[in-house]
């Protein structure tokens, strides 16, 4: 069986990034094409959330898996959104420092999830989150163009990733 509090805490780092997303599109000093970037990553997190809330549905009791599955690491994830989406709230960030941060967020996050190898039986929560890792893909693909317009360069966070 798959412990609740995996799920719980996937779909709390999904809406906390998300939150912080939304966050950054309403803040008008970012130029329009960023806030519009920003909306469409929250509005994807939270159809991640979604998306996981329905397979801890659908994983019941029966599913099984195996996995290097490392709570601490989602813990620690959970913590780090958590803290940086009340340092966000709190304090102006520009542009090119929220492209940085997201960068680095959504790398930290497709590394944890990559770590935890999580192998499905069911086809459908394999396809699922297969499904997920795709759309994350597209999210670095976004962050990256918009980190090298701002910084002429490809963010080193996501040399890290070229491995998984």
């Amino acid at each position: 069986m798959i412990p609740h509090h995996f799920f719980s805490r996937c779909v709390h780092i999904e809406r906390s990034i998300g939150n912080l997303y939304h966050h950054w599109a309403q803040q008008g000093s970012y130029p329009e094409h960023r806030r519009q970037m920003w909306k469409k990553l929250s509005e994807d997190e939270e159809g991640h959330a979604l998306e996981i809330e329905l397979a801890s549905r659908l994983a019941l009791k029966d599913e099984s898996f195996s996995a290097t599955l490392s709570f601490d690491a989602l813990d620690d994830l959970c913590c780090l959104v958590d803290e940086l989406f009340e340092e966000v709230k709190n304090n102006a960030f520009s542009d090119a420092d929220a492209v940085k941060i997201a960068v680095d967020l959504e790398a930290q996050t497709t590394l944890v999830h990559a770590r935890n190898a999580l192998q499905f039986t069911s086809p459908r929560l394999k396809k699922m989150f297969q499904a997920l890792g795709h759309y994350n893909h597209h999210h670095l693909e976004a962050l990256a163009a918009a980190y090298e317009e701002l910084f002429d360069n490809p963010p080193s966070a996501l040399t890290q990733l070229s491995s998984l």
